[in-house]
């Protein structure tokens, strides 16, 4: 499993050779997007009919980022670019362990927020939002794709969690 995060991290990064352009929005959506979409949610669950939504999306981000420091700090992985000294782009400097990835623990968290509330075209848009959100983490070099696959399943799993024993 190391060896495939290894080479898709690698040929991710590689994807920046192409054009400077999608090296930046890569580096904005790793950096700024979860911000982003964390207010145009709250927003969102503000002015619609589904308080609880804001309730389940609050409650989740708490308990999913809880679980994913706890893991991180326990597994202690180092991130691709301290192992991948071909990283020429990482354009990210953290210092913190890599698995799981808080940022898509987040944005996931906040794309479940939306399931169960919400229909129509608004549910594709959001898992895209996160999923571009978490890709976005390995193309700059700070994540690994398996870090993003439990930040996701994390953040769906503390939504799942919070709406069916605390928000009845």
């Amino acid at each position: 499993m190391l060896k495939l995060d290894y080479t898709i991290s690698s040929w991710l990064d590689q994807l920046t050779d192409m054009s400077p352009f999608w090296g930046d929005v890569a580096t904005f959506c790793a950096r700024y997007l979860v911000f982003v979409f964390g207010i145009l949610a709250v927003y969102g669950h503000l002015q619609s009919s589904h308080p609880q939504a804001l309730v389940l999306m609050v409650a989740s981000l708490a308990l999913g980022y809880a679980v994913t420091i706890g893991i991180a700090f326990t597994v202690r992985r180092k991130r691709p670019y301290e192992y991948l000294g071909d990283m020429k782009h990482m354009r990210l400097p953290v210092y913190t362990p890599s698995f799981p990835s808080g940022h898509a623990t987040l944005a996931f968290a906040i794309a479940g927020s939306f399931i169960g509330s919400y229909s129509g075209i608004i549910l594709p848009i959001v898992l895209i939002i996160a999923t571009v959100i978490a890709v976005s983490r390995v193309i700059v070099g700070v994540h690994y794709v398996s870090d993003i696959l439990a930040g996701a399943v994390i953040g769906l799993a503390a939504n799942w969690f919070i709406g069916t024993h605390i928000i009845l």
